[in-house]
């Protein structure tokens, strides 16, 4: 009996330990921003991209490229995939949710938008680079494919 209660108090001890371990979602999404961090790309905890001017609170993740010296003239825009409001956009299953883009812009998305995993729901173009909005459920694989595709679109 002595035994016993020994061996169950080194479990009540032990215990805690074991939800110190990560959970395979949570090795695989921090595979992926390992990924996104070796191919250039920053990883940002943002406001929805949906959600209004000024909104503080974190609700989505994006993979953000910066332009590099000679910033290409794209616009600033936001773009996003299978989403209930917007402006229509020129590609199916495509809407503008802010502002527009220019025929530069619309060239490369052209070529850009088919090589985009199926994680991504929205990208923007902004003063500082372009970023990628996605739901992180793919494979490093996906995350080279949106770092060639994001270099493709911010190139000079």
């Amino acid at each position: 009996m002595k035994y016993l209660l020994i061996l169950v108090g080194i479990a009540f001890a032990l215990a805690p330990l074991v939800w110190i371990k990560a959970t395979p979602g949570q090795e695989r999404v921090a595979r992926l921003r390992l990924a996104a961090r070796r191919a250039g790309l920053a990883v940002q905890l943002v406001p929805a991209p949906e959600a209004p001017e000024g909104e503080r609170r974190v609700e989505a993740v994006r993979y953000f490229l910066a332009y590099g010296e000679a910033p290409p003239s794209l616009g600033e825009w936001l773009l996003a995939r299978d989403w209930p409001r917007g402006r229509p956009a020129p590609w199916p299953g495509w809407r503008w949710l802010r502002g527009t883009a220019t025929p530069l812009a619309r060239a490369r998305l052209e070529a850009v938008l088919a090589q985009l995993p199926a994680d991504v729901y929205a990208l923007a173009a902004e003063p500082g680079g372009v970023a990628a909005y996605l739901r992180e459920r793919g494979e490093e694989a996906d995350v080279a494919r949106l770092a060639a595709a994001l270099a493709q679109l911010a190139a000079p």
